[in-house]
């Protein structure tokens, strides 16, 4: 079973919190982590990404941009990819959302560029 219940948090122009849930049932051994596609729709440039934990936060996207992104969990190889969900950043200089300073769950924080 793919990771589950993606979902995007807006933090500003350039800023996206990326969460998910780990996927149900049984694993074919422990998740060592998780890879993350991201496309921009505009330029059809793609990243990938990895975190060990069930949520990232992702630095210098560019403002006004769709992009559109995937998860799979991999333990000794990488299982199915997730369905996939779309977020858009706002106009530059917008803020959303503020994150926590502190965080019983800390994000890694990696930047695209």
């Amino acid at each position: 079973m793919p990771p589950n219940n993606l979902s995007s948090v807006i933090v500003d122009s350039s800023t996206v919190a990326l969460n998910w849930d780990e996927p149900e049932g049984r694993h074919n051994g422990i998740i060592s982590q998780y890879k993350i596609n991201l496309t921009e729709l505009e330029t059809g440039r793609e990243f990938q990404e990895s975190s060990i934990t069930t949520n990232v936060i992702l630095n210098n996207l560019h403002p006004d941009y769709t992009y559109t992104w995937v998860v799979t969990a991999a333990t000794i190889a990488e299982g199915p990819y997730s369905g996939s969900s779309t977020f858009t950043t706002p106009e530059d200089g917008k803020i959303f959302f503020k994150l926590p300073s502190s965080s019983k769950y800390p994000m890694p924080c990696l930047s695209l560029f």
